[in-house]
């Protein structure tokens, strides 16, 4: 069991908690060894018995506070806030018990216990073959994202009726008869038919979904025959300060030049396409503005009420995520159900 403790090294911290009790157990044994024999110095009988007793508490409060330490500074905040909870508690008195919800799977356990819905994924449902089609919904345009979470939908439940594997892709390539893998994702963009389903599907995208945007973006931007990954441009920044007129500093020394628009990072220059700035009135209602800069080059969005600055690839932006949280484009294949500056909430438009 120790040895399974310190595999924790390699393995991850969730392999600790096989040495803690073991080593906690043996701490206090040595403890109680040194006690008894400083103790055996001491020529007073009930003088040696509180010395040993006084020693083994002294050593055993070196080794608890450490610990105690540990936990103090270690106050993990809450999967989702108040604002967040309000908006699946709203969400609850929309949707039915059947309808489904897509979401990155660190929300799926709050979002079935608060809006009381099916989900795609969760914290014991998340292998390559469910993450994939949600990663694929979620950074993909509005138009292969329907269609993804529809057939999503389709062959989660026909496999639970079935009680067969479940395989996205393989079951996308039989039901259209494609011969390739590599044929998958540019089917997916055309408009096609897609099977009816009574479940509404719900698209729950929460603010602080951009902070693991990137590592939700790794699941599908993957070779499906190598397995190799594509790698996309994106950086965000909450902290920036303005340099003179037309220079803005973020993190890690990055510099925007508004006056050439382009992006600064150590001795390369690399040009902006875009620049978008969003704003949101005391009302919560969206103001937007677009400059096309350029045909090639990174897409610079400012969304000014939260301070947030994101740098980012046509990949990102072009993103469903983006399209429908940052500028409220549901390009005719969403409709907004719910409003908030934390989380946002689109229904799935069915053909």
């Amino acid at each position: 069991l120790v040895a399974l403790g310190f595999f924790a090294l390699k393995g991850g911290l969730r392999f600790t908690i096989f040495a803690v009790p073991l080593m906690a157990l043996g701490d206090a044994y040595v403890a109680y060894l040194l006690g008894t024999l400083i103790g055996k110095v001491i020529p007073r009988e009930k003088l040696r018995q509180y010395t040993s007793y006084a020693v083994a508490l002294i050593l055993m409060g070196g080794f608890i506070y450490p610990n105690y330490q540990h936990i103090h500074k270690y106050i993990m905040p809450p999967v989702l806030n108040k604002s967040e909870i309000e908006v699946l508690d709203q969400l609850k008195r929309i949707a039915k018990r059947s309808d489904y919800v897509l979401s990155w799977w660190d929300y799926g356990y709050p979002i079935r216990y608060y809006a009381d819905t099916l989900t795609f994924v969760d914290g014991g449902k998340h292998s390559g073959n469910v993450n994939y089609p949600v990663s694929f919904a979620l950074t993909r345009p509005q138009l292969p994202s329907r269609n993804m979470a529809v057939l999503d939908l389709y062959f989660t439940k026909k496999h639970l009726q079935d009680h067969k594997p479940f395989d996205i892709v393989k079951d996308i390539m039989q039901m259209y008869r494609l011969k390739s893998v590599d044929e998958v994702e540019p089917f997916l963009y055309q408009k096609i038919p897609l099977p009816k389903t009574k479940e509404d599907i719900y698209y729950y995208l929460p603010l602080r979904m951009f902070n693991i945007f990137p590592t939700v973006s790794i699941f599908s931007s993957i070779d499906l025959k190598t397995g190799k990954v594509k790698r996309h441009f994106y950086f965000s920044s909450n902290r920036f300060k303005v340099v003179g007129n037309n220079l803005v500093k973020l993190n890690n020394g990055i510099m925007i030049d508004l006056s050439k628009f382009v992006l600064i990072v150590g001795d390369k220059a690399l040009p902006i396409k875009r620049f978008a700035i969003t704003t949101l009135n005391k009302k919560g209602k969206l103001a937007k503005k677009i400059n096309q800069i350029r045909n090639q080059g990174l897409n610079l969005i400012f969304m000014k009420s939260y301070g947030k600055w994101l740098i980012v690839d046509d990949f990102f932006y072009d993103s469903t995520f983006f399209q429908l949280f940052i500028f409220d484009n549901t390009a005719g294949y969403f409709e907004k159900i719910i409003d908030s500056p934390y989380a946002k909430v689109y229904r799935v438009i069915k053909q």
